[in-house]
């Protein structure tokens, strides 16, 4: 039985273009992508649709899992080791991308929102967030982390503390 997807495996054709590649950083517990070759960073992940893209996965910390349910990929993404991972999506459309492995207290906050749009959309997107000064990034664990005391000792544990918020152009947005 087939099931639907919003991401198309390579073509032939496809592998000849070079990919659009944004840098993919997790830690614990915030998503932070980076765009090279506009030199832009969010926390929110932009891609243009039908348009080949090469994700270079990086972990700062520990095991996590890049897995957007809706386009049936899911990749680890390994502390010290860059993975490279291409797909094409397929479908306009927001979607969320979520850690599938288990990396600690707030893994289930570790989440944030894949925007497929038209190249031309995607386009004016990376113009308009160059523009934008650096601004702290959206990190729901560290914001539940301090909002709850801190590392205090909880009934005989503590927990790591989540990565502060990253700096970037394009906070993002919560959904």
């Amino acid at each position: 039985m087939a099931t639907p997807s919003v991401a198309a495996p390579l073509t032939t054709a496809q592998a000849i273009d070079q990919p659009e590649e944004i840098e993919v950083h997790a830690r614990q517990w915030v998503w932070e992508f980076y765009y090279p070759q506009q030199g832009i960073t969010s926390t929110e992940l932009h891609l243009p649709n039908n348009t080949r893209v090469k994700l270079a996965l990086t972990s700062e910390d520990v095991l996590h899992g890049f897995f957007v349910p809706a386009f049936r990929v899911k990749q680890d993404v390994v502390p010290g080791r860059r993975i490279d991972f291409e797909f094409t999506p397929i479908r306009e459309g927001t979607y969320r991308l979520r850690d599938s492995q288990y990396s600690g207290t707030y893994f289930g906050a570790m989440q944030a929102n894949v925007v497929v749009e038209s190249p031309q959309d995607y386009q004016a997107w990376l113009s308009q967030v160059a523009a934008l000064p650096p601004q702290p990034g959206l990190n729901p664990s560290y914001a539940e982390f301090t909002a709850k005391g801190g590392n205090q000792d909880r009934h005989g544990w503590k927990t790591v503390e989540p990565a502060p918020a990253p700096l970037v152009n394009f906070p993002g947005a919560e959904s």
